[in-house]
């Protein structure tokens, strides 16, 4: 194995609104996560969202988007 390499996955949290959504990926504020394959987010842009996510080498591959009221 490559000494360089970083496999180590972190996990984390985001809460925000849903500013942008693609076929592969969602963008919520600055943050970039990409959705797993046959994922998709049918979520109206603008709802406020909780995302978990794991990161490995990088990126960010939403692992659960759960939508929240604003002002709990």
């Amino acid at each position: 194995m490559d000494g360089n390499s970083d496999s180590t996955v972190s996990r984390g949290i985001v809460f925000a609104p849903l500013k942008e959504a693609c076929p592969d990926r969602i963008v919520l504020g600055d943050c970039v996560l990409f959705l797993p394959a046959g994922a998709t987010c049918t979520y109206a842009l603008g709802t406020s969202l909780e995302v978990e996510y794991t990161e490995q080498n990088g990126r960010r591959t939403v692992a659960k988007i759960t939508p929240t009221k604003v002002g709990n």
